[in-house]
């Protein structure tokens, strides 16, 4: 008789895709003066799409949009599929712990993306899903020194405690808390988050290559302020 095999399947993993809410003049401010602010906003709003609709196809869990500074009423309009939620802490780390425990209390391992990167793709959010069959936590870095995703089998306090939030050592710091909790830790590819006018133009060169790489809402976008042919 064979001994039994390992399972190999990834984990039902929920899936949080969090996003500033899409106000004119509050949101990719840093794109002026490449782009003006109505033109900045457009932009993140598509990308914000883009993401969702990259985490829906992953087929590796629920997705749960977690909106930070989104007004009480409003008609944008949730793709069909999507849970909508407020963020809630006192920093990012606190909101991203609090979204992260609610989310894995519904499946078997939870993760977060931001919506600034706007090469996402299914293959690393199920490469993610997948590594966490065999790690406590999953990070995939950021150009900038910050992480575009963050999974977990189990909730670590500890992870998002203490960090200097939007600076240029929030991955490395974040890796060297989970090696003192002795904790396994599988890193994912490096994406560049779109926040400057020279990440704006590695975007446009980006679609005009290798089109694929970027979401259709983004393509749209850009095709619609004259940045790419329509």
């Amino acid at each position: 008789m064979s001994p039994p095999q390992p399972e190999t399947r990834p984990l039902v993993t929920q899936v949080g895709v969090f996003a500033r809410w899409p106000r004119v003049g509050a949101v990719k401010t840093r794109l002026s003066p490449a782009l003006p602010a109505a033109m900045a906003c457009a932009l993140h709003e598509a990308m914000v799409r883009d993401a969702l609709a990259t985490a829906l196809a992953s087929r590796i869990g629920a997705v749960t949009l977690w909106w930070a500074d989104a007004p009480a009423v409003s008609d944008w309009a949730v793709p069909d599929g999507i849970t909508v939620a407020e963020q809630s802490g006192a920093d990012l780390g606190a909101r991203m712990f609090t979204a992260l425990s609610r989310m894995r209390s519904e499946a078997e391992a939870a993760l977060i993306v931001g919506s600034d990167c706007a090469d996402l793709s299914i293959a690393q959010l199920q490469s993610a899903a997948a590594a966490l069959r065999d790690h406590d936590l999953v990070l995939g870095p950021a150009q900038d020194g910050g992480y575009w995703l963050i999974g977990i089998r189990e909730p670590q306090p500890r992870l998002f405690e203490g960090i200097a939030w939007g600076g240029a050592e929030v991955f490395e710091a974040t890796r060297a808390r989970a090696a003192r909790q002795h904790l396994a830790v599988a890193t994912l590819e490096t994406l560049s988050d779109l926040d400057t006018p020279a990440d704006l133009a590695r975007l446009i060169g980006t679609a005009l290559i290798e089109p694929g790489r970027i979401g259709a809402a983004t393509r749209a976008a850009l095709a619609s302020f004259a940045l790419l042919p329509s």
